[in-house]
């Protein structure tokens, strides 16, 4: 918490409080309650009666706090948010990150971010709502979370660039099986990855570990740990004949490994030591830059990147 104080400074850090955020929703909240019908209002129906709501940072809190109480239930194993006052801890932090950066609002990957530093915060909510802002703010690089989500986007090519670079040999195999003209299906684990800092995905004892790296040196360790995954399961996706065998070997048998607590996943240490061995530019700036400047008429929305193949 110290070490993101000092790198996002202190005209960053001390920004509106948590707590004070708390309080303007819960007046848009009121405010909100009295202005919309006792009876229930499809409220997608832009007619007169409630278009002046539909446009109010009340109605924004609103649409958040439905999507944000659909999530919570469901983001995280931790017994804390089995809870109501867990839950209802982490839907405070979402909703205040959502209205305090309302370009970009509340997206379901938040969720597990939230969580996950509620937990190594002890559920100190202003802590947890700080380190969730540096995270998306400062500590990823722009548009990761935005609409098209462009900033991931950037960082599949590059990490597509940087696996034919440092694993030629498994990336040549993979590219032979993706279909033509369409992206290599292993984006669509990759995003997840990148967009969760790897916690929906890792046990969480490595997960932490992967974490702090990520605090200490930069989002580069993301591109280090995604290519180390991929150097484990480099022998069973060798052997696949098909993309669909790949994509199952990505799901189930990452998953397999991730759950052996002595294996390469499973153990934080000897998978901390792999990501340290494995190849990376230290820099990524100048390489990243190319890649906007290539694909700048190319980024579309996210969707388009994903695909996940079919046996015919």
């Amino acid at each position: 918490l110290d070490l993101t104080r000092q790198a996002v400074g202190p005209s960053w850090a001390e920004r509106e409080s948590y707590e004070a955020i708390l309080s303007v929703i819960d007046g848009q909240t009121r405010l909100l309650s009295q202005e919309l019908p006792t009876a229930q209002v499809n409220i997608w129906d832009r007619n007169n009666e409630i278009q002046s709501i539909l446009d109010s940072k009340a109605m924004e809190i609103f649409v958040w706090r439905g999507e944000i109480e659909n999530d919570v239930h469901r983001t995280s194993s931790d017994e804390y948010f089995r809870t109501a006052a867990g839950r209802e801890a982490l839907g405070r932090v979402l909703l205040a990150f959502a209205y305090n950066v309302p370009s970009i609002g509340y997206c379901q990957s938040f969720s597990f971010l939230a969580a996950q530093l509620l937990v190594v915060c002890d559920k100190q909510e202003a802590d947890a709502f700080f380190l969730l802002s540096a995270v998306v703010e400062v500590l990823l690089p722009t548009d990761y979370y935005t609409e098209n989500m462009s900033g991931i986007m950037v960082d599949l090519k590059l990490f597509d660039i940087l696996l034919g670079r440092e694993n030629a040999v498994l990336h040549e195999h993979l590219d032979a099986l993706t279909e033509p003209n369409e992206p290599p299906f292993f984006f669509a684990f990759v995003s997840q990855w990148f967009s969760t800092l790897f916690v929906n995905f890792l046990p969480p004892a490595t997960a932490l570990r992967v974490w702090d790296a990520f605090f200490c040196e930069g989002h580069i360790v993301l591109f280090r740990v995604a290519l180390a995954v991929m150097s484990i399961l480099q022998a069973d996706l060798l052997g696949a004949s098909d993309a669909v065998d790949c994509y199952d070997i990505m799901q189930k048998k990452a998953r397999q490994l991730a759950e052996e607590s002595g294996g390469d996943m499973g153990d934080p240490d000897r998978f901390m030591a792999i990501v340290q061995a494995t190849m990376c530019p230290d820099s990524l700036d100048a390489l990243r830059a190319q890649v906007i400047a290539d694909e700048q008429n190319k980024v579309g929305p996210l969707a388009q990147a994903f695909h996940v193949p079919r046996r015919k």
